[in-house]
């Protein structure tokens, strides 16, 4: 039986129930994940830990840095910290995301409702929503792009319902959750001035009946209200009007290029869209692709994208937007000279989704027609095969086993998560052996940062400390992977303890006299679940630091992490 013959009554039923279904994968994904896969979004939770206590939004006492591009999200965690406490924090994030990335898929689909008809079209846009992969991933790690499709889709649904005032404060909080919000508020207000100059020259459509000048004038100012006001009160507090964790990336922390961030970007891409990896992964049960048969497919992809977002701007003027920010962020983020790492996506991966769907249906409508130009019904036909290949990524890298099991399947992710439930380990035990204000030098401050909330953190990364951006990019020999530890900067600061694993601190730094004269090993765990090159993560303590020292002595141990690579 054909979709097409199914009774509208059984056709939304239908619907409802994959709609059902992708809600179901979204919550087990939220509920029974809960081994770190981003630890970044812990430097998140130190930051609203803090805020919450009454220390202000910072990451250190006395330190005024800000060392994350979320301060918005920052804020609301710490505001639901009030009510069940600090410890909470992880799992509460992971419940606020679920909530707010089904919100989002919800407010696409009611957008969506005056310009598609057929309901399981709906719910493939619902499913391109919350469960497209690098979105999915992002979201129960704890990170705020859930926060950020939340806003972006309620404000275009007000946008779309003439509800211009909750639309523009809507986006305009975009840029607090994370400043790539600039683009859209920026996009937004370039197509409506675009569209009323149309409409003055009498060539637009009635489709969007867009506030007049004056109003334009008030909107605009709305939207630009809770930006400013930020970057008011960040230039008056900690003076500077860009996040530090963006200063110390350009400072040279990844010495990548242009071509280094290019090739992150169309990995990601690859695995995404096409199940292809770019990357050797010895786990992963995905083929490789080469770097030339990546452009091959990043051709195929920007072709489509275009193709299809031209296609949902003809629908409103607004929905341009569509296409418009996934062209600017993969501009944005191919000329970064930083690693893309999986979260960065999120905050466009849905939109560019949608626009892929439409490409790869219009072109199989147009290849089915030119094979059968007599036969009927076959767009419709089209449309449906091109939603199972734009979903068939997040079927396919959906984490079954790792939900199921509440394990972590290296086949479905990647072994370098491995470290995450030791640095939680380690620091929990460290915490009570440690006395206040302990400066703990490491390069990785994510867990380890959020576990210890008394040490003052001395980042090597330079994301919450400023002084360490002095030392990139490193000499040339110490270059051997990102994050390695400056060593002028253990000799210059002298921290009481370093916790690092040891290819961010090699061999030639730790031989050299003038290191084992100050510091000693007192903590070593070596573990074959240990990110590959790596043998051993360690804890030296500064030798006349007594409280670093007694650590040899103490019972710190670790249990192995659920896994499994079979």
């Amino acid at each position: 039986m054909r979709i097409s013959t199914i009774p509208q009554n059984a056709h939304v039923l239908l619907a409802w129930l994959l709609a059902g279904l992708c809600a179901l994968l979204v919550a087990a994904a939220h509920l029974r994940i809960d081994n770190t896969v981003i630890d970044d979004a812990f430097i998140t939770y130190r930051y609203a830990a803090r805020l919450a206590a009454g220390e202000r939004l910072t990451y250190n006492a006395g330190e005024r840095v800000l060392g994350t591009t979320t301060p918005g999200y920052a804020m609301l965690l710490a505001g639901a910290a009030l009510l069940t406490g600090v410890e909470a924090l992880p799992l509460v994030s992971r419940l606020l995301n679920m909530g707010l990335l089904l919100a989002a898929g919800g407010l696409a689909v009611v957008s969506a409702r005056r310009f598609v008809r057929v309901p399981l079209a709906r719910v493939v846009i619902f499913a391109l929503f919350v469960l497209s992969p690098k979105t999915l991933i992002a979201s129960f790690s704890g990170m705020e792009s859930a926060l950020f499709l939340a806003l972006l889709t309620g404000g275009v649904w007000a946008l779309l319902a003439e509800r211009w005032g909750t639309g523009a404060i809507a986006l305009g909080l975009l840029p607090i959750v994370r400043p790539e919000g600039v683009f859209v508020c920026g996009l937004v207000g370039a197509l409506t001035l675009f569209h009323l100059l149309r409409r003055a020259s009498g060539r637009a459509d009635n489709d969007w009946p867009a506030p007049g000048w004056r109003r334009l004038v008030a909107y605009a100012a709305l939207l630009a209200l809770p930006y400013a006001l930020w970057l008011l009160a960040q230039w008056a507090y900690y003076g500077s009007l860009v996040p530090h964790s963006v200063v110390a990336k350009r400072a040279g922390l990844y010495s990548i290029g242009v071509v280094g961030s290019f090739l992150s970007l169309l990995g990601g891409l690859s695995e995404t869209y096409f199940l292809a990896l770019l990357l050797t992964n010895d786990y992963s049960r995905l083929p490789s692709v080469t770097v030339t048969g990546a452009l091959l497919l990043l051709l195929a992809l920007l072709a489509l994208l275009a193709l299809g977002g031209r296609r949902v701007a003809r629908a409103h003027p607004l929905l341009a937007l569509l296409p418009l920010f996934t062209g600017v962020m993969l501009v944005f983020y191919a000329v970064s000279e930083t690693l893309i790492f999986p979260q960065y996506y999120a905050f466009f991966e849905p939109l560019a989704k949608i626009c892929w769907w439409g490409g790869l249906a219009l072109t199989l409508a147009a290849a089915m027609k030119r094979l059968a130009p007599e036969r009927v019904g076959l767009e419709g036909l089209a449309w449906g095969i091109a939603a199972a290949l734009a979903l068939l990524p997040a079927l396919a890298l959906y984490p079954y086993r790792t939900v199921a099991e509440q394990t972590i399947d290296l086949h479905e992710t990647e072994i370098a998560i491995l470290r995450q439930p030791t640095y939680r380990a380690l620091a929990q035990q460290l915490a009570p052996l440690l006395p206040a204000g302990t400066v703990v030098l490491t390069p990785e401050i994510g867990e380890l940062g959020f576990y210890l909330p008394q040490a003052h953190i001395l980042d090597s990364a330079g994301l919450v400390s400023p002084q360490a951006v002095a030392y990139y990019p490193l000499a040339a020999e110490l270059q051997t992977r990102a994050g390695v530890i400056p060593p002028g900067l253990i000799a210059d600061y002298r921290p009481d303890v370093i916790i690092t694993l040891d290819f961010f601190l090699p061999e030639t730094v730790r031989a050299r006299a003038w290191f084992n004269e100050a510091y000693a090993a007192v903590v070593v765990w070596r573990y074959a679940w240990l990110p590959p090159g790596s043998e051993g993560l360690y804890v030296y303590s500064r030798r006349d630091f007594a409280a670093g020292m007694a650590l040899a002595a103490a019972a710190v141990t670790m249990q192995e992490p659920r896994w499994t690579g079979r």
